[in-house]
């Protein structure tokens, strides 16, 4: 029992650093008047980093957006959520090498 317990304290403490991860990302995306330097900084940032990690992040994001897909939307998000169903559609498989 005390493995399920460390496993689900691993488990949770790896989504509490992604989410803090991803929420300062998109907290770097609050920059009226830069869409071109953010979306470079995020090619590069995914570009340069290791090939099997590029994978792993897509694959990844890929599949957050199963769930993405399903939250409320308004005006501000509806575009969002448009686009995270086709990615939540979409059949690529992208394996682990």
């Amino acid at each position: 029992m005390r493995y399920m317990d460390t496993q689900d304290q691993r488990n949770a403490a790896k989504v509490a650093e992604v989410r803090e991860l991803m929420t300062k990302l998109v907290d770097a995306t609050n920059a009226m008047g830069f869409d071109d330097q953010v979306k470079q900084g995020i090619f590069e940032g995914l570009a340069y980093s290791h090939r099997t990690l590029q994978s792993s992040f897509m694959r990844s994001f890929a599949g957050s957006m199963k769930d993405y897909s399903l939250i409320r939307t308004d005006l501000r998000n509806a575009g969002a959520v448009e686009l995270a169903k086709v990615i939540a559609e979409s059949d690529v498989y992208i394996p682990f090498v």
